[in-house]
């Protein structure tokens, strides 16, 4: 009978025993596998794996200071879009481009900053924001190593899990020596993170639990400088992840703070989610510190509509947007009935390959079109997912004459019936909280 497959923590096994110089016969009898099979996994490794000797080696790769980067590793840093497409092949259509500018200038900024950035769903934002998360912390923008690993982060996500995604994998990218490898284009970078800039995971005395994890992760220091007193380089946060997940304490604060897709968090208690993005996110940013928020909009009165509301006084009385607002339509308008991506000058596409013309000729269709897509929650169909009219029976604003969903005659707990007189399927559910606090029944 056949054995089965390796599993790619076996092929991980035999390439770390390989790596340590030992024979073929004595692999295959530590992992209990043929021969054989050892010398089909050493002579065609996982991709990304070239020399094993010579990868092992860069674990031990020093982090570099700006004086010891070779001229790729420089240019990677000098610019967003060659650091993305040289280490991870990523295509970085346009908006990409003023997205980083845009990060860029609020981080070298002297004052607090807080900006929005509104995109399609769909347009690649939360590889956006990890790969810029990346480039800064190798020092890109500033074109200083040193400052780059000496900054705090803080990526928050609709979620805790989503959240926590994101930063366990910037945790491995960065300590991984082979070069990325994206398996669904199957094309491979030539160099990686840690061969260009050094080592980001702690020396191996420091590689505890609290240092690199999951949920957060500290790297090294140019120099090697003891972390014992540093906060977390890159902590995962969404609202009520203190006392969920212990993700962030309440103590964090950062110098950065990323939030991806913030207007669909969820509450708690009565706050509304203005209030618990003030408090959870604003409250925790550094002075000099820099906020970006990144989503598509859902209506007029979603979360980024108050923010962008929102006005401060400066010493000659004059009212200022306290946030910054980028928004990037799937489709701009243009003349002609060619559909080239936008290149900052010309073409109406916002991203050819993740929104082609054929997609968005599906979605705008759809209700949601212009708030999501579009950005446009102005325009007389645009005022969100659904208009309130529709569920009052009034008239809305592109003149339709909403039906109305309110049931004022009927009691709690009454069935309701169809129009054959059969009652309509009720459903109870349990809605728990994960910490001490009160719970409910709900009938549906």
């Amino acid at each position: 009978m056949s054995r089965k497959r390796l599993t790619s923590h076996e092929k991980q096994c035999i390439l770390d025993l390989l790596a340590e110089g030992r024979s073929l016969e004595e692999v295959a009898r530590i992992v209990g596998r043929a021969k054989r099979t050892i010398f089909e996994v050493k002579h065609n490794p996982p991709p990304g794996v070239r020399d094993l000797v010579a990868l092992r080696q860069l674990e031990h790769n020093p982090p570099k200071a700006w004086d010891d980067l070779d001229d790729l590793a420089k240019r990677c840093l000098e610019s967003f879009e060659f650091f993305a497409t040289t280490l991870f092949c990523l295509r970085t259509p346009f908006w990409w481009t003023k997205a980083a500018e845009q990060l860029v200038h609020d981080v070298t900024s002297d004052d607090e900053t807080f900006t929005l950035l509104h995109a399609p769903t769909g347009s690649g934002k939360t590889t956006l924001l990890e790969t810029l998360v990346m480039w800064l912390m190798s020092g890109g923008g500033t074109c200083d190593p040193e400052t780059g690993r000496a900054l705090r982060f803080m990526f928050g996500g609709s979620t805790v899990d989503k959240a926590i995604r994101s930063v366990d994998r910037l945790r491995r990218i960065v300590e991984d020596p082979r070069p990325f490898w994206d398996a669904k284009r199957r094309v491979q970078a030539k160099h990686s993170m840690l061969e260009l800039f050094g080592r980001f995971k702690p020396a191996p005395g420091e590689d505890d639990v609290s240092v690199w994890r999951q949920g957060q992760f500290t790297v090294a220091l140019v120099g090697d400088h003891p972390l014992a007193q540093r906060d977390p380089t890159v902590s995962a946060y969404s609202l009520g992840a203190g006392q969920a997940r212990g993700a962030s304490p309440l103590s964090v604060r950062a110098d950065i703070i990323v939030v991806d897709d913030p207007a669909l968090m969820e509450t708690l208690g009565d706050e509304s989610l203005l209030e618990r993005f003030e408090a959870e996110f604003e409250s925790r940013l550094e002075p000099e510190g820099s906020l970006f928020a990144v989503g598509q909009r859902l209506g007029a009165g979603d979360l980024y509509g108050s923010l962008a509301a929102r006005r401060y006084s400066d010493d000659s009385g004059d009212q200022l947007p306290t946030y910054t607002v980028a928004s990037f339509p799937a489709h701009r308008d243009h003349d002609g009935n060619d559909h080239d991506e936008w290149d900052g000058s010309s073409g109406c596409l916002l991203d050819a390959v993740r929104l082609p013309w054929k997609k968005l000729q599906r979605e705008a269709a759809k209700a949601s079109y212009l708030p999501m897509y579009q950005q446009d929650v102005e325009s007389s169909s645009a005022l969100g997912l659904i208009e309130r009219a529709w569920i009052d029976g009034t008239m809305d604003s592109t003149g339709y004459a909403g039906p109305g969903v309110w049931d004022d005659y009927r009691a709690a707990y009454e069935a309701i019936l169809g129009a054959n007189g059969r009652s309509f399927t009720a459903y109870i559910s349990i809605a728990s909280c994960m910490w001490e606090a009160s719970w409910a029944l709900e009938l549906w």
